[in-house]
């Protein structure tokens, strides 16, 4: 709960302030029943409309019922009566504090403090002075004031704010609480007392201090707003969204109610409700920021990245100092492919708030997608200072480093590892980054040991089922007779650039080949893109009816995506391994399209899928060696299944080949896509393009031979389960 410093409500000193003509307001306000003092001095103030006295209190109760317009207008109208009355500089003080003026405020105060050393000028002054940052002042006259008034409960109230900010919160608590046993009614200094418990870890106090507050004043509707955000916080979701509800009967234009009440419904996952509270708050006041970042949340976890985009651009241009709006920003344009400006966005996040390990982190990855390894290398290490038990991190770390030595960060990866109170991501994140370690250091069998428990773990966690896969697969080769009867004729299909797949198993060579390709002038690479499955996956597999319309929509749909991805090339290239499982589709509907099939010994990428912890949830049977080598043989059998229909479409490209005689290989491959040939398609690992893929680090280094060979470090452990396969 945000608290503010409290301006006295306490009575004020002048002696004209107690002529029994306004004596009932005075009560009234002594009381903290502020809205009957309003009402009073309203109806006074109709009758006596040039009584400076009664203007100026007005104007003071109306500050604490946060009305501050009309205050200041009540002000210049006292003021213009009787320019030197010792109350109306007490409230010009009060509300230029309130409007953050503070150098004004403190003036204003230093004014009425040299006309009347009383109490209340005193306490004026102690606020403005502890504004300006001047705590030790502020005190000391807080304390003078305690001397002279000892059962004051403003003075209390002032100087437990004052500890509360400079963190020393027993102390904060004792002058709170005992400023609460004299006036139950300072509903701020209510919400302070719950602060303090909150940062001690004691809810339940928290709650009956709030609850107590609620009862003695049933018509502050922020303390109930703060009641309900600790039912959410102790779990009690539906007695704060009751709450809440009753605050919005009350007062429906309350801002704070309509976002607090969609932060329970988005704790509850209820994200319709949640949005429909954060729009209302919005259309309340189109400059919160906080609620456009919450509603870019919302649409952030259902992957609706172009809305998410649209609110968090909204958020930070309402407010370019919301860190966290640039880091959700930044998280939304990685996953639209926009490094530079992914980059720029979490630069700016940590710049505001260089505390932000998570951010850290996401500006190492994308620097690492970007190739700038060593850069990504201390992002994960700023990271990892910030927050020695960020497993992500950890692992990320591993795949940028070789390891010499079992260093300090080996060490914690294995407490992490060995944590019985972590929760099973940590575990797994854990294991596999000391798998990769352990095998720098040549150590096969230890590295054996962490990805059988890593692999295992993440398996658990996904709950894969491998029928589920063998059954698409199935139904995706049952459907395309239906899908053949439409397939477009290329002489027909004509288009402003040639789309080339590039597919095969994961792990299988497919990034270096596309970086290949597109270190070609003509070639962009796209990366492994989603449209083929987004649009066709249900058509490929029989799940939506095929004919010529619903073929000619896909292939309308994703050249049309894919367009917007080329940037204006003659090719560009779209690497996804599982595009293998829409080729039938793809071959139908696009015709003109190349493909590329990248081919690789079975036994090195099933290991290399084995020893890789993906991303994506979409590849579960890569964590089990049965399962991944399970789906290698379907895989195997549907691309069997494609060239017999297509036997001149696809372009076999061995990776092994590739590797032993790279510039044969390279310009069979370049003369089959219809590209003249340029040598830098011989240095792939100058390409300065972004690889968002598991090879991202691989990649950036010369073509080389032997990476097949690797499985066989672990032989001795894998009981001849890769052995003639």
């Amino acid at each position: 709960m945000r608290q503010k410093f409290i301006v006295s409500d306490a009575q004020n000193r002048d002696a004209k302030l107690s002529d029994a003509d306004i004596a009932p307001a005075v009560r009234f306000r002594d009381s903290g029943e502020y809205y009957k003092a309003e009402d009073w001095l309203r109806s006074f103030c109709n009758k006596s409309p040039n009584d400076a006295r009664a203007l100026s209190l007005l104007s003071q109760i109306l500050l604490l019922n946060n009305q501050a317009e009309e205050a200041e207008k009540l002000l210049v109208r006292a003021t213009g009566i009787d320019p030197d009355l010792l109350s109306i500089l007490q409230n010009q003080a009060r509300l230029l504090l309130k409007k953050a003026s503070v150098e004004e405020a403190l003036k204003k105060a230093e004014l009425a403090y040299g006309k009347s050393k009383d109490p209340e000028s005193m306490l004026v002054l102690a606020a403005c002075l502890a504004a300006a940052g001047r705590d030790r002042e502020a005190i000391t006259l807080i304390e003078r004031v305690i001397d002279m008034a000892p059962n004051s409960a403003e003075a209390f109230a002032s100087r437990a704010m004052i500890k509360y900010r400079i963190s020393d919160l027993m102390g904060a608590l004792k002058d709170a609480e005992y400023a609460l046993s004299i006036k139950p009614f300072l509903t701020q200094l209510s919400q302070l007392v719950a602060s303090i418990h909150l940062k001690t870890n004691n809810i339940s106090n928290a709650l009956k201090v709030l609850e107590s507050a609620s009862e003695c004043r049933s018509d502050n509707i922020d303390i109930k707003i703060a009641l309900a955000d600790v039912c959410r916080m102790s779990g009690d979701q539906n007695r704060a969204i009751r709450v809440l509800e009753q605050v919005i009967n009350q007062a429906p234009e309350n801002t704070n109610a309509w976002i607090n009440l969609g932060a329970v419904h988005q704790q509850l996952k209820n994200s319709e409700k949640a949005r429909e509270c954060y729009r209302t708050a919005l259309s309340l006041n189109s400059e919160l920021a906080d609620v456009a970042n919450n509603l870019g949340v919302l649409a952030k976890e259902e992957e609706d990245w172009d809305s998410a985009k649209s609110y968090f651009e909204s958020a930070v241009i309402t407010n370019p100092n919301l860190a966290e709006a640039h880091s959700n920003l930044g998280i939304t344009l990685q996953n639209l492919g926009f490094w530079d400006a992914s980059e720029t966005a979490y630069r700016r996040a940590v710049g505001l708030k260089p505390e932000l390990a998570s951010t850290h982190f996401n500006l190492g990855s994308i620097l690492q997608i970007k190739g700038e390894l060593t850069a990504a290398r201390v992002c994960y290490e700023k990271a990892l200072a910030l927050k020695n038990d960020f497993a992500e991190a950890h692992r990320h770390l591993t795949k940028v480093k070789f390891y010499k030595s079992r260093d300090e960060q080996y060490e914690q990866m294995k407490r992490i590892f060995s944590d019985e109170g972590r929760d099973v991501e940590h575990h797994c994140q854990a294991a596999f980054g000391l798998a990769k370690a352990s095998e720098d250091l040549g150590d096969y069998e230890q590295a054996f040991r962490y990805y059988r428990v890593g692999n295992t773990l993440r398996r658990e966690a996904l709950k894969y089922d491998f029928d589920e896969d063998l059954s698409l697969f199935q139904a995706i080769k049952s459907s395309y007779p239906a899908i053949e009867r439409y397939a477009l004729r290329a002489d027909k299909s004509g288009t402003e650039f040639t789309p080339v797949f590039i597919l095969g198993m994961p792990r299988s060579g497919t990034t270096l080949v596309e970086q290949i390709v597109a270190s070609h002038s003509q070639v962009h690479g796209g990366g492994e893109l989603l449209f083929a499955k987004s649009l066709g996956e249900d058509l490929a597999s029989g799940r939506a009816s095929i004919n010529g319309a619903t073929l000619l929509a896909f292939r309308n749909s994703y050249l049309s995506a894919l367009k917007v991805q080329s940037n204006g090339a003659s090719f560009a290239t779209d690497k996804l391994p599982h595009n293998f499982l829409y080729l039938g589709l793809i071959c139908a509907a696009i015709p003109e399209a190349v493909v590329i099939h990248v081919v690789r010994d079975k036994a090195a990428v099933c290991w290399a899928n084995y020893r890789q912890y993906f991303e994506t949830t979409a590849l579960g049977f890569t964590y089990s060696l049965s399962d991944t080598i399970g789906y290698y043989t379907a895989y195997e059998s549907l691309m069997s299944f494609w060239k017999r229909y297509f036997p001149d479409r696809i372009f076999d490209l061995n990776y092994e080949k590739l590797t032993i005689s790279p510039e044969k290989e390279i310009f069979k491959l370049v003369t089959h896509i219809g590209l003249e040939w340029e040598a830098a398609c011989l240095a792939p690992q100058d390409n300065s393009r972004s690889v968002a893929t598991a090879s991202s680090v691989e990649v950036r280094e010369k073509i080389y031979q032997g990476s097949s060979e690797q499985w066989k470090r672990y032989k001795p452990f894998l009981n001849g389960a890769l052995d003639n396969i």
